[in-house]
C-alpha cells in the first residue's frame, strides 16, 4: 500500500541569492507554492521587494504555481533566486 502525504508534511529549503553571497535554509508546508516560498526567501534574504524573481534548480525553473510538494524537489534542496528579467 503506498503511504500519502499530508499538509502537515514539510521540507526544508535552501535559497541563495543569484551571487551566492547571501544564503537562508527555510522550511515550508509541501502544500506552498513556489511562489510563496520565493516570496518568504527574498524576505529573509533582504532583497529587494520591487524585483519579480524566478526560482532556479540547478539548470530547471521552477513554476511559481506549482506546489513545493509537485516540483520533485527533496527536502535539503538549494534554490537559487535570480531576478526575472524580460527582453523588452
Amino acid at each position: 500500500m503506498e503511504a500519502t502525504s499530508t499538509s502537515t508534511d514539510t521540507m526544508r529549503l535552501s535559497f541563495n541569492d543569484w551571487e551566492h553571497t547571501k544564503s537562508v535554509t527555510l522550511a515550508f508546508s509541501t502544500e506552498a507554492s513556489v511562489a510563496e516560498a520565493i516570496d518568504e526567501a527574498r524576505s529573509e534574504l533582504a532583497l529587494p521587494g520591487d524585483v519579480l524573481y524566478q526560482a532556479l534548480h540547478g539548470e530547471r525553473q521552477l513554476d511559481g504555481l506549482t506546489t513545493l510538494r509537485d516540483t520533485g524537489l527533496r527536502s535539503d534542496s538549494e534554490i537559487d533566486l535570480m531576478p526575472d528579467v524580460k527582453a523588452g
